[in-house]
């Protein structure tokens, strides 16, 4: 399980794999710390986080949308992810890291719907390929 970057012109990919559906959603936006090196190992700040979408998709990318704005606009550095309510149309998580200025690796501007769909894998673990604006 895990993540991977896939090429995609112009723009960034990031192909998901979970074994659940919360798990995808925590997964994604680890994903999107960890290529933008906005990681942290200790954190003393808890932030409850709330979104809610019209579908499972869109609240995924809500929710991702949530990360990247917290971590570009307000410098927050994430140690851990915990997400305590996941349904179609509602995500809640608790996040614990820090308000810390640092360099960013990659500027990613937006998480976006472009071929966005979370699938079901004969496996019987869920896959999402999601594109990011950099």
């Amino acid at each position: 399980m895990g993540y991977e970057q896939i090429d995609h012109t112009a723009d960034l990919g990031i192909r998901i794999t979970a074994a659940s559906i919360k798990d995808l959603f925590r997964q994604a936006a680890s994903a999107v710390l960890k290529t933008m090196n906005a990681c942290a190992e200790h954190g003393d700040k808890d932030l409850t986080i709330k979104i809610n979408g019209i579908d499972r998709e869109d609240t995924l990318v809500r929710w991702l949308q949530e990360i990247i704005y917290r971590v570009t606009v307000e410098n927050l550095r994430v140690s851990h992810i915990e997400i305590t309510v996941l349904e179609d149309t509602r995500a809640e998580a608790t996040i614990k890291g820090i308000y810390k200025a640092s360099k960013l690796s990659v500027g990613i501007k937006a998480a976006t719907y472009h071929n966005l769909k979370i699938e079901k894998t004969k496996a019987g673990t869920y896959e999402a390929t999601i594109i990011f604006d950099v």
